[in-house]
């Protein structure tokens, strides 16, 4: 491991000479694929090194785009989900989010916040969404998922920026996490290159548990719902044990810990806005989130300040205006709605965490017993999870939202009986 490091070094001086990978055909070797219209997507190529040219060296070229990236530090409002809701240091106790879960900022800020958690980092896949120099050795054919962290942070510099979504080719779309791409196979062409870049990190994912690879639980779109993600994982063994991202100490429950499946929940059933249903209703990511700017000259140009359409009066009034009459209001009565059953069905079930811990300490019951209650809980809790973890607080797709909570409150109530019946 030790060489690692100066081999590294090597490798990304050379990369500034060889410079940018060359497209090549076949899906995961630089195709570029026609998705919607005249918009295309490309592929970026393994197996050749290339140096990540950071934002800062785009602003002469582009500075009204940079001007807007730099915008991001804006959203920068912190505070700790465990403190507002203390039900979660029940629910994922024995992960580190039970003691250091904040809100989502900035995507400029991903390498401040990598750094101020006090959550365990133990590889270097953790720096897989927080800094595209981690991506250029992976694409560079290195295999440094399972490296310490302690041994790459001084090679991450840059936060995500726009590498992770052009490559090093400005206007051009390039996935560069090429995971994204093993997880949608085929399906992959059916789908707006310019959601595709924002799925590269907004989706739900697991770590290998012996390689540290990134891996996303499914293969084609039908996997992207919630029970088929749930079934995949039920399905998970490594070693003859059910994959878990982590064991509650006190219960035994093999828990799931979901990342952030945004991708998976607007483009889940009962999404008005699928991009993969082309018509008037079809928006992508970038259509809600980032939307044109105008500079001081009047030319107009891609905004980088990723930000809430609710933010954003202008792309409301030219976009979301032509079928909503008062969009913030609608959007905060869905939040309000889910948000309030999200928080009823997390206390509900810390509180019958405790009641489990009971159960497994009075030593009255067999481990065949307690296990069927903790497996309903680990389903339960994932269903929960799955709102919980996505950032748009239910408002990407208030159906999938719903069906999820229905479904953990179902589990939730099959808990209380299977503990009654004790």
């Amino acid at each position: 491991m030790k060489r690692f490091g100066a081999l590294a070094s090597v490798l990304l001086v050379a990369a500034l000479v060889i410079g940018i990978a060359a497209c090549t055909s076949g899906i995961g070797r630089g195709q570029a694929a026609v998705v919607t219209g005249a918009r295309t997507v490309r592929v970026m190529e393994f197996g050749t090194p290339v140096a990540v040219i950071g934002a800062a060296q785009w602003a002469m070229a582009h500075p009204d785009i940079h001007a807007s990236y730099m915008r991001n530090f804006e959203n920068n409002v912190l505070y700790s989900y465990v403190e507002m809701f203390p039900y979660i240091s029940i629910l994922y106790e024995g992960f580190g989010f039970a003691f250091d879960y904040n809100n989502p900022r900035g995507h400029v800020f991903s390498m401040i916040s990598t750094d101020a958690t006090t959550r365990p980092k133990a590889y270097a896949s953790c720096f897989a969404c927080k800094s595209p120099n981690f991506i250029a050795l992976i694409n560079s054919g290195m295999n440094v998922w399972n490296v310490p962290f302690d041994e790459l942070r001084s090679q991450m510099v840059e936060p995500v920026s726009c590498f992770n979504c052009h490559g090093n080719q400005p206007g051009t779309l390039m996935v560069t996490h090429l995971y994204l791409v093993e997880a949608l196979g085929e399906d992959f062409f059916s789908h707006d290159p310019r959601s595709l870049s924002c799925a590269q990190c907004h989706v739900e994912y697991y770590f290998h548990p012996t390689t540290r690879e990134v891996i996303l639980p499914y293969r084609t779109l039908e996997g992207m719902h919630p029970t088929a993600i749930l079934n995949y994982f039920n399905n998970l063994y490594f070693d003859g044990v059910l994959f878990a991202d982590f064991v509650n100490p006190r219960s035994g429950v093999r828990q799931l810990k979901l990342q952030h499946p945004e991708f998976e929940t607007v483009y889940g059933v009962g999404s008005v806005h699928n991009t993969r249903m082309p018509g008037p209703m079809a928006f992508s990511c970038s259509d809600c989130h980032m939307g044109t700017g105008i500079n001081a000259l009047g030319q107009s140009y891609v905004n980088h300040f990723w930000q809430s359409p609710l933010n954003n009066p202008t792309l409301i009034a030219s976009s979301c205006a032509q079928c909503h009459g008062d969009l913030a209001t609608e959007v905060r009565a869905i939040q309000r709605l889910a948000q309030g059953r999200l928080h009823d069905i997390g206390m509900s079930l810390a509180g019958l965490m405790e009641e489990l811990v009971l159960a497994v300490n009075s030593g009255r019951h067999s481990e065949e017993t307690l296990n069927v209650i903790r497996h309903t809980f680990r389903n339960a809790q994932f269903y929960w999870d799955f709102v919980m973890s996505e950032n748009s607080n239910g408002a990407h797709n208030s159906r999938l939202t719903h069906y999820s909570l229905d479904r953990a409150e179902e589990l939730k109530n099959d808990v209380i009986t299977l503990l009654a019946q004790l």
